[in-house]
């Protein structure tokens, strides 16, 4: 009998494959942690959408963050 696997793992093995994690995939999974037992839980609030929305405005902000976090990085070493 197979094991049941809900969308949510076969994304995250999809995503993630095998350890080690890359560069990439360590700041995915601190990000799918956050999402799911941090303040990040609460995603389930939204309807379908202000979470088209929220997927939106945040990949924007993702972007912002990226770019202060690397000016940043910058100003530190100059």
């Amino acid at each position: 009998m197979e094991r049941f696997e809900s969308k949510l793992e076969r994304t995250i093995n999809e995503i993630f494959g095998e350890e080690p994690f890359n560069a990439v995939d360590e700041q995915l999974f601190k990000w799918l942690m956050f999402s799911m037992i941090g303040n990040g839980r609460h995603i389930r609030n939204l309807d379908s959408l202000n979470y088209t929305l929220f997927k939106e405005k945040l990949n924007i902000l993702l972007d912002a963050v990226y770019e202060w976090q690397v000016d940043e990085l910058q100003r530190i070493d100059r």
